[in-house]
């Protein structure tokens, strides 16, 4: 039986999308993605942020970065893969996601007068944005990654 590993993962982009140019001449896109979740631990409700490295790499690299920014809603769907490299003589492993498809939910609502003194978008726009997302309103059609490989983009760490 053939094992699996794809994953998808919806959240918003932490930082705006940073291109680089791999071994081979090519150009990857690298960003982290903020994911949510929260529990009831008895008393309250507790917020738990997780954050994925995520690396796009092949023809739709660039393209990438100029389409998103810091902020925007998305679901990636990719393959977790590991990788080791060597900091001050140590090893170290991190875990990134490679992304085969990208989708746009929402773009990051430019703050108003109002919203920059409460520090970001109103309570009420989220519940819409929510809203508009279970329903399927506004969403955009993935965009695949064409052309991806597996080869190395430089072997920094991000």
């Amino acid at each position: 039986m053939k094992n699996t590993n794809h994953c998808v993962l919806h959240g918003r982009l932490g930082k705006d999308p940073e291109v680089r140019f791999r071994n081979s001449g090519g150009a990857s896109v690298l960003f982290s993605l903020c994911t949510n979740d929260d529990y009831h631990n008895g008393t309250e409700w507790v917020e738990v942020k997780e954050w994925h490295d995520c690396v796009v790499v092949g023809s739709a690299a660039e393209q990438y970065a100029e389409k998103y920014q810091q902020g925007d809603e998305v679901i990636v769907q990719g393959r977790i893969k590991p990788r080791i490299y060597e900091k001050n003589g140590q090893k170290v492993k991190v875990v990134e996601i490679y992304v085969s498809t990208m989708e746009l939910i929402a773009k990051r609502a430019k703050p108003t007068g109002n919203d920059q003194q409460r520090g970001g978008a109103s309570e009420g726009r989220k519940a819409e944005q929510r809203k508009q997302y279970h329903a399927g309103n506004g969403r955009q059609e993935a965009t695949p990654v064409v052309g991806s490989s597996d080869d190395d983009y430089g072997g920094k760490n991000f």
